[in-house]
Formats: structure tokens, sequence, C-alpha cells
């Protein structure tokens, strides 16, 4: 219950005229009473001993009456009468009832009800003899004795329940709306927008009413009724679109194919293969689509991706021997066969069947001693190592190739080296040595700018 005040016009100050009057005969009566006593202890005893006239003495005589008459009505009780007046006490509508009704001390007042009273926000309770509430309540329809004065009746208001809105980011981050109004029952809400919330692989879709997001949905800006309850509006969030990149074969080659198991957003960054898929790759099968090189990267589009392999022609695999064979998508050209993990052409006493080379044992040769080859490894650069498509027999001479496109960013090329780690014996490009009774491998040496 709130407590207001609020000034009001009393009943005396809009009768002031008739109150004027009966102030005046009040005194004029008073002035009677004493005329009253006068009247019978000196002058009535003297009428009656006056020697004039007749009609003198009957008009004095009744003179005197008049004023015992006045005296006697100004001395009778219960003569004065009294008003109740209904105050609104700060309402916001509607009008205050009126009671047309004067009342004696003893008279019973009925109290009326609260009209086309309203008050935003509170509902009406009854009346009460303070403004403040901290009188006498007074229903509508009890009744009371009016007592002797005027009587002015005060609306009294019970505040209404309000109810609040609160969004929740439902798994989102960033900063929600707020509302920081208070809600009557049935008042309109005007929905916020999503804020600075955001969810990552999630667009924001609207609101809703259950956090599973199958309550009801409340688009920003739209509107509707609060009940008897708050509310928390949760964010509902729909997934956005994913897509995968799928690494494929073009020209029907040895090897496995990478596997990339992520789902990418649109605009999200892809990594291609490298290391042991040291193959080139395209958009296009044919290859007249965008060639990507292994460990380079690109942007995911609104689309799944498939990259073909490209691979150049009989380039030394044999530092991935362990797949198998070539990289994925790799092969080896006509008249040439994998052999030691590299593309050889197929030469006397190997003859070229059905992509491999096969030995014809003679008397002469017995189909070891000519199958040794060379291998140049690139030991941590990048670009395409020289190749060498020769095999050699035991004891012949071999020249060592050179760098080929072979480059390292903050290395310069050293040569060539027996080990990867560079402890093994140096070869110098154009240098030679004798093949001796396996396959040579040699390592890329570089050493730091």
């Amino acid at each position: 219950m709130k407590n207001k005040y609020k000034a009001e016009q009393t009943p005396i100050q809009e009768k002031a005229s008739f109150d004027g009057i009966l102030k005046f005969i009040a005194l004029f009566l008073s002035v009677g009473m004493v005329l009253r006593s006068c009247v019978f202890t000196y002058f009535l005893p003297k009428i009656f001993y006056f020697r004039g006239n007749m009609k003198i003495q009957v008009k004095i005589m009744a003179i005197f009456i008049l004023f015992f008459a006045l005296a006697v009505i100004s001395c009778s009780p219960g003569n004065a009468t009294y008003t109740v007046m209904y105050n609104g006490n700060t309402n916001t509508g509607g009008t205050v009832p009126i009671d047309t009704n004067t009342y004696l001390p003893t008279f019973t007042v009925t109290v009326l009800g609260n009209g086309t009273l309203t008050d935003t926000g509170y509902t009406f309770t009854c009346w009460n003899t303070q403004a403040d509430g901290n009188g006498t309540d007074r229903a509508p329809a009890s009744t009371f004795a009016i007592g002797s004065s005027n009587v002015v009746l005060y609306a009294k208001w019970t505040a209404l329940p309000t109810y609040t809105v609160t969004y929740d980011a439902n798994t989102g981050t960033g900063g929600v709306p707020a509302d920081s109004n208070n809600y009557l029952a049935g008042a309109t809400v005007n929905v916020l927008g999503s804020g600075t919330l955001t969810n990552p692989g999630y667009t924001f879709a609207s609101w809703n009413t259950q956090s599973d997001g199958n309550g009801t949905d409340r688009a920003p800006a739209s509107t509707f009724a609060v009940g008897s309850s708050n509310v928390v509006l949760y964010a509902k969030w729909t997934a956005l679109p994913t897509y995968t990149v799928t690494y494929n074969n073009a020209t029907g080659g040895n090897g496995v194919p990478p596997v990339d198991s992520n789902s990418y957003l649109a605009g999200a960054t892809v990594t291609v293969p490298g290391s042991s898929y040291s193959v080139s790759w395209n958009t296009q099968a044919d290859g007249s689509g965008t060639a990507l090189a292994p460990t380079s990267t690109f942007a995911m589009g609104s689309s799944n991706v498939i990259l073909y392999a490209r691979c150049p022609v009989n380039r030394d695999y044999s530092s991935l021997s362990s797949l198998g064979g070539p990289p994925y998508g790799c092969t080896c050209k006509y008249l040439y066969a994998m052999q030691n993990g590299s593309c050889r052409l197929c030469t006397p006493p190997f003859t070229y069947t059905n992509g491999i080379c096969t030995c014809v044992k003679t008397k002469t040769n017995n189909c070891i001693t000519l199958a040794h080859t060379v291998s140049y490894i690139e030991n941590g650069g990048s670009g395409d190592p020289p190749f060498d498509d020769n095999t050699y027999p035991l004891g012949a001479t071999v020249t060592v190739l050179g760098i080929g496109t072979l480059t390292k960013l903050g290395y310069t090329f050293a040569g060539w080296n027996t080990q990867a780690d560079g402890n093994g014996t140096d070869r110098a490009p154009a240098s030679t040595f004798a093949m001796g009774s396996s396959n040579v491998v040699l390592y890329a040496k570089w050493t730091a700018i």
C-alpha cells in the first residue's frame, strides 16, 4: 500500500456563503440567550404594569416572545449537520464518488464504492480516514456514525505485482541485452536485439522461452504481453553450414590419399598436406584449376572441395619408399618403373613389362650387379631435387648432379652427403665416385646463413 497525500477542497470552503449565515444566526441566538434571562427577570413584569396604550403592550409582548423562542431554539441540541467527501488520493484516472447527503451527529453513513477511480500500477483496497493510509479503514458498503465533524475518506491503494524480462546468452559469449523495466501483468514487452552475442560456428536466430529452443520464439523488435511471472528469453542458435576437403587421384596412381576429417566453416583456413604427400594439388582433375602446393593454405568457400593429385613426372621417390611406391596420385611414365622407390628407366638387361622393369638373366648377368641407383633427397628443402634415372653396375663411375630447383629459407646449399645429418661422406656437384654394391642415397646439405 502506497502513502499518498493530495490537497482537496473541504465542504466548508464550498459552502462559505451558507456557513456565514449560520454563524450570524448562531451569534444572534447567543445574544438571545442573554436577553432571555433579562426578559424574565426584569422587563416582563413591567409590561403588565405598563399604563399606556394596549396595542403597544401587545407589540412589546410579541417581541419578547420572539426573542424567547429564538433563544430556546439556539439551546436545542442536534441542529448541526455534517458531510462526507471522498478523495482519490493521487488517482490517475476516473472520478471519485459523491455523497450529496448531510448528516446529523447521530446519523449512520453508508460508505460508497470507488466509482470509476483507477491508479496505474495499483489496485483499490478501501477508503481510509488518512491520506497516508494509517487511519481507520472504511470498506465500501460498510457503515459508521458521522460524529460531530465533517469526514474526508481517502482512497487506499495497494501496489500491483510487477515482473521482469531477462536475456540469457545460452552458450554464447559477449554482452547480452538488459531490460531494466518492471512490467505489470498484461503489459507489452518490446523484445531486444542480440546485443554483442557471438557463438563460434553458429548464427543468432532469435530468442526463445526455453533453453533447448523448443519454446516460443521471440524475434528482436517483436512484442508480447507479459504474464504473471518473470520471463527469461534464451538465445537460439542455428549451426552454420560446414564443408569438407577430399583428396583424390587424377591419374590413377599409387599410394594412400591423405584424409582430412575436419569440417570447415566458410572462410576458415585449410592447410594442404605436405610431408609424405609431397605432390601438388589442383581444384580440377585435368590440372586447369587452382594449383595448391603442399603445406600451402586457402580459405574455405561455401561448398565442399575436392583436390586432385598432380605430381612431377619421374621424380625420385626413394625417400617415400615406406609408402610402397610414389605418393598418392603419382605414377611412372611409359618405359619407367618403380625401382628402389624411384621411377627408373628400364634399360638392358631390364625390360619394361606392365609398369615393371624385369631383369632378363644371361650367362654374364645375374640381374643384381646392374640394379643400383642414385637418389637425391631435399632433406628439409623445398622444390625438386635432381633426378638420376640411370642404373649403375658395380664399380661404374657416377657423376654427382647439381642442386636442381631446391631452396631452403635461411640456408645455403652446401652439397650432398651420404647421411641426412651431414656426418657422412660429402659429394659435391659434378664430382664423381665409384658405384658400390648397393643403391646410393645423397641428402642435400644445408648451411645456415
